[in-house]
């Protein structure tokens, strides 16, 4: 059974993308934990949706879920802790998310971010603290994502020249 070059490539990259994975996630939990966080796991989760096969896309992605994570921070932080959480207010939160990026022209990523942001604010905000764990947690990850995508693009490009074009 024959390999394409395509194929081989496609096989690295998703090795690659392993790679920065595992560190980008375990550097940004630490990091997190390191800031105070009590909720670590957001960092993390910043970085997997954050990483893309190019650090342009890793940038703009991260961009977007920075821009989200605000505006559903400040959708929900001022008034989770008065309205409960339940079927109404749940779809006044995402609204408000999703609402203040269509009036801002934002884009649809930036709206999704908004609304889970906000969903999960008013979900876990009771906990105390969320709020601001989510936002510092998000950019120490996205932070993360874009150096860790950074370094092994500029180490693959020393080294492979197969990769040199492509990274």
């Amino acid at each position: 059974m024959s390999t394409s070059i395509n194929n081989s490539k496609e096989k690295n990259i998703t090795v690659i993308t392993l790679i920065q994975n595992v560190i980008g996630a375990s550097l940004a939990w630490e990091l997190s934990k390191i800031a105070g966080s009590s909720h670590p796991f957001l960092a993390p989760l910043s970085v997997i949706i954050c990483l893309h096969a190019t650090l342009d896309e890793s940038i703009l992605h991260g961009y977007r879920r920075i821009i989200g994570t605000f505006l559903g921070a400040f959708a929900t932080g001022f008034i989770a802790p008065y309205i409960g959480s339940n079927a109404w207010s749940i779809g006044l939160v995402v609204l408000l998310g999703m609402g203040m990026a269509k009036l801002l022209a934002l884009s649809n990523e930036v709206a999704n971010h908004a609304s889970i942001s906000a969903l999960l604010i008013l979900a876990v905000e009771n906990n105390g603290g969320y709020t601001i764990d989510r936002v510092r947690d998000t950019i120490i990850g996205v932070l993360i994502a874009i150096l860790v995508n950074w370094v092994v693009v500029t180490m693959i490009r020393r080294i492979s020249p197969v990769f040199r074009k492509r990274a």
